[in-house]
């Protein structure tokens, strides 16, 4: 008869107390939602398909296994406001921000063929 775990004993729980370093948590692309509530899980594989143009490859927030892709939420968070594309930078008091001009349309001419 196998003797029942204590708290002392049992060597999976955690010390009371101990805190978990936020640098060693490695969570999926669907779980960032859940961490940074501004993100959408379509807007996180989109960064992370395009990873080698928007710089998130050097930050280090992604980590992949064979298949699997990890995703650390501090370096997330930390590369999401260091890209200013991303996030731009806000309006001082009382600055009126323009917006964005759109582009007009402009008819490009036909060529037309010379008759023979």
């Amino acid at each position: 008869m196998a003797t029942p775990s204590t708290p002392e004993t049992a060597r999976h729980t955690d010390r009371p107390g101990a805190t978990i370093d936020p640098d060693l948590v490695w969570v999926p692309p669907k779980q960032i939602p859940d961490h940074c509530p501004g993100e959408s899980v379509g807007g996180v594989r989109w960064a992370i398909f395009n990873e080698r143009t928007n710089g998130l490859a050097e930050s280090g927030a992604v980590v992949r296994r064979g298949r699997k892709v990890l995703v650390n939420p501090k370096r997330w968070v930390a590369w999401t406001r260091s890209n200013p594309t991303l996030s731009p930078p806000k309006p001082k008091a009382g600055e009126k921000v323009a917006p964005r001009a759109r582009p007009q349309y402009r008819p490009q001419p036909v060529a037309t063929l010379a008759a023979e």
